[in-house]
């Protein structure tokens, strides 16, 4: 098993690992013991912390990722860890005092609808500072490919950590105020043991010479300018449907809560990908260094069709099961499961389009990712904005749907006619016909979901879940439609046998 798929395989076991522990979390703790308005503002808070971070780190995260195969080496990689930690740290303390000068600004759209995540506005910089430095040290792992290790610290660790804190808050252990700081502080732990792992194998070095020309550093900053307005405009895509929700509907923190619901059990599906994309976002910046066009043109492909199998596996699962789900939550978030249906179209149709912004991102073309993210960004608050008076969450979710999905297919047009790589196969087809029938059939399988048994419905689950492996994952197997699945099933399997 190569390198892409081994450490693929093992950041997909710890981060499904990881939703089991979210799951409880998200489904079962925090909306069992806390009102809705506080769910919800603990998921506003999570999402504008990405936002911060996003701003504060200045490109910080992917210059490590472009710039590092040009300075890996055995000398404590001539200080180039120091370079980005400085350059965030700068980051974060100019966007935390604009975050003090701008509060009155930015909390009067939220006073009428979310009052609760005015009375915590100010625990956002902690959480964003926090969110900041773990994202820049996790791209100095994944640079070093080390890449397990942070996906158990953000995967597990944090989410087992989150666990214990709303357990202290059920157990009246805490009052809310209390249980809120200590998310917070759950939230920065992880930066400081992701960082102190990276001392101990001798692959951070803060206080290295720093080794970096004047023509360097100029291209690192452009690229880092470049890679700031790209990724704050991909951050604001999938973050503002949740903040323009919390400022514009009525009980805008409740309907928060109903929404980030639907869109965590959507996060199923980018787990594959999001694991696969920590390994070959350095190999692609290694094959264009080299200038390996074919390597990365193979990859494309294969990375494209194993996410299209595995990410239309994971929006049968849910889509089919979506109303036995929603009976183990609270009669109100049966609000969000239409939104499950429009984010799980979006979310396919971006896995399957694979590493396309890796691809752009690591080229000489890193500019036009800019322009293709502020068109995203644009498109997705102009639908939103429209969408969200219309119809409530669902127009959220379809704003989102429909400006992914366009995002997605500029991006595979751009390559193909620039680059001349082109991530699809006739197994798409094939994949895309099978998976929408099993979809649609397999929601309409006829069981039992009108009981308040959750032994029916749990039954109910295990059915429509045979029901797809048999009907999908099975021809998708003996037709061979994707070799990495096909390799990793045949390793699995051969491994139980011999064990036998």
């Amino acid at each position: 098993m190569g390198l892409v798929q081994r450490q693929s395989f093992w950041n997909t076991v710890i981060a499904y690992l990881g939703v089991a522990i979210g799951f409880v979390n998200a489904m079962i703790l925090f909306p069992r013991f806390l009102d809705d308005d506080q769910v919800g503002l603990t998921r506003i808070l999570q999402q504008a912390a990405v936002i911060f971070s996003q701003f504060a780190a200045l490109g910080g995260n992917n210059i490590c990722l472009r710039f590092f195969p040009f300075f890996r080496n055995q000398h404590k990689h001539d200080g180039f860890a120091f370079y980005t930690f400085r350059l965030t740290t700068i980051g974060c303390l100019v966007f935390a005092i604009l975050i003090f000068i701008f509060k009155n600004y930015i909390v009067n759209y939220y006073d009428e609808n979310s009052p609760l995540f005015v009375d915590y506005f100010l625990m956002l910089i902690p959480i964003g500072i926090a969110t900041t430095y773990f994202n820049l040290f996790d791209s100095h792992a994944r640079s070093v490919f080390r890449t397990i290790v942070p996906s158990f610290i953000k995967d597990v660790l944090l989410r087992l950590l989150i666990t214990i804190s709303i357990s202290c808050y059920a157990l009246g252990w805490l009052n809310f105020e209390s249980f809120v700081i200590l998310f917070v502080v759950m939230n920065s732990v992880i930066a400081l043991v992701l960082f102190l792992f990276l001392v101990a194998k001798k692959e951070i070095h803060i206080r290295a010479p720093i080794k970096i020309s004047n023509m360097q550093r100029k291209e690192m900053l452009q690229y880092g300018f470049y890679s700031l307005i790209t990724g704050t405009s991909n951050i604001l895509v999938i973050t503002i449907d949740s903040l323009m929700i919390g400022a514009i509907m009525d009980n805008g923190l409740q309907n928060v809560a109903y929404y980030t619901t639907a869109a965590f059990l959507i996060s199923l599906m980018t787990l594959p990908a999001r694991s696969m994309e920590k390994i070959t976002y350095p190999l692609i910046a290694e094959f264009w260094k080299q200038n390996q066009l074919e390597k990365i043109n193979k990859l494309y492909k294969k990375v494209s069709v194993t996410n299209a199998v595995i990410c239309f596996m994971i929006l049968i699962l849910l889509w089919t099961n979506v109303r036995d789900l929603y009976s183990f939550l609270p009669a109100p978030y049966s609000l969000g499961i239409i939104c499950v249906l429009w984010l799980g179209i979006g979310r396919l149709i971006d896995m399957m389009t694979g590493i396309n912004s890796i691809i752009i991102k690591t080229s000489e073309h890193y500019r036009y990712e800019t322009l293709f993210n502020i068109i995203f960004t644009t498109m997705a608050v102009a639908l939103n904005y429209f969408f969200i008076p219309l119809w409530g969450m669902q127009g959220a979710a379809i704003a989102t749907g429909i400006s992914i999905v366009v995002f997605n297919l500029l991006k595979c047009g751009f390559i193909y006619f620039k680059i001349g790589l082109w991530p699809f196969e006739k197994n798409h087809f094939w994949i895309i016909l099978l998976g929408s029938a099993v979809l649609i059939a397999g929601y309409y399988l006829p069981l039992n979901i009108e009981t308040d048994s959750w032994f029916i419905h749990a039954f109910n689950i295990g059915v429509r879940s045979l029901f797809a492996l048999l009907v999908f994952a099975l021809p998708v197997y003996l037709l061979k439609w994707s070799e990495d699945i096909n390799e990793i099933v045949n390793k699995i399997f051969g491994k139980m046998f011999l064990k036998k």
